[in-house]
């Protein structure tokens, strides 16, 4: 499917055929850098949710004497630093995807821009047809990656 809009893309202008392949490239080294990343925050998701896990269970099986001793307040304040720690990685999962989200929106808007130069510029190469699907194509995208 995606070299299928490629194709539609590059034939508002030939000249786009070439920017194709370092677009690929881009996109290329963003998912390398994505999904490491990404993996990794996950994995440390996984590791801070380890001490909240723990920590309720061990206050499960305490129960009768926490509340024998008066200990609610200190083990309540000891679960909302496990929880506390545990949402930075979420946070940070969630502040790459919004970053993921921009670049690739970055990109659309880079392409976009250059239809409408290439346009502007070789009016004679090209059809009005084919340069308003090669838009409507790269805007569709745009509009698509913002509705999830």
């Amino acid at each position: 499917m995606a070299m299928s809009q490629a194709g539609l893309i590059a034939s508002g202008s030939y000249y786009m055929v070439a920017t194709l392949p370092l677009l690929l490239l881009g996109i290329f080294i963003l998912q390398k850098v994505y999904l490491r990343t990404s993996r990794q925050l996950q994995f440390l998701d996984l590791e801070a949710r380890g001490p909240i896990y723990s920590h309720f269970l061990e206050t499960l099986d305490g129960l009768v004497t926490l509340r024998a001793f008066g200990w609610q307040e200190p083990y309540k304040d000891t679960s909302i630093k496990h929880v506390d720690y545990s949402q930075r990685p979420y946070y940070l999962l969630y502040c790459i995807q919004r970053w993921l989200n921009l670049v690739l929106d970055l990109i659309v808007a880079a392409m976009g821009i250059l239809v409408v130069a290439l346009a502007l510029n070789l009016r004679k190469s090209a059809s009005a047809g084919l340069l308003g699907i090669a838009l409507n194509n790269v805007l569709g995208k745009s509009l698509l990656s913002n509705c999830h």
